[in-house]
């Protein structure tokens, strides 16, 4: 995995493609392709990578995309876990607060 300002994927065995994103537009739930969203993801590439011909070779033309909606936490660190039910982890919780010596962070594996 190639990470900048976006991601590339190692080579998929299996079709030969790679991957590159990722756009985020926060709160849109939309999940039908953007030529416009994958212009944007392409040139990210080839702004890191500017000395780099590889990147300008990279074809997105096809217009072949996996799109989905994917959660985030405000300052897009990963998060663990199952989704929770939003009110009532708020209203469990609340009393935290205030009380921010003690939480914990889980960092990953």
């Amino acid at each position: 995995m190639l990470c900048y300002d976006g991601y590339l994927t190692p080579q998929n065995p299996r079709n030969q493609q790679h991957c590159i994103g990722a756009s985020y537009h926060r709160g849109q739930t939309e999940t039908a392709f953007s030529a416009e969203d994958q212009r944007q993801n392409r040139q990210r590439l080839v702004d890191c990578f500017p000395d780099a011909q590889w990147a300008q070779e990279v074809d997105t033309s096809a217009n072949e995309a996996r799109c989905g909606v994917r959660c985030a936490t405000r300052d897009h660190l990963p998060m663990v876990g199952n989704v929770p039910d939003y009110e009532a982890t708020l209203a469990r919780y609340a009393q935290l607060a205030g009380q921010k010596e003690g939480c914990a962070l889980c960092a990953g594996a």
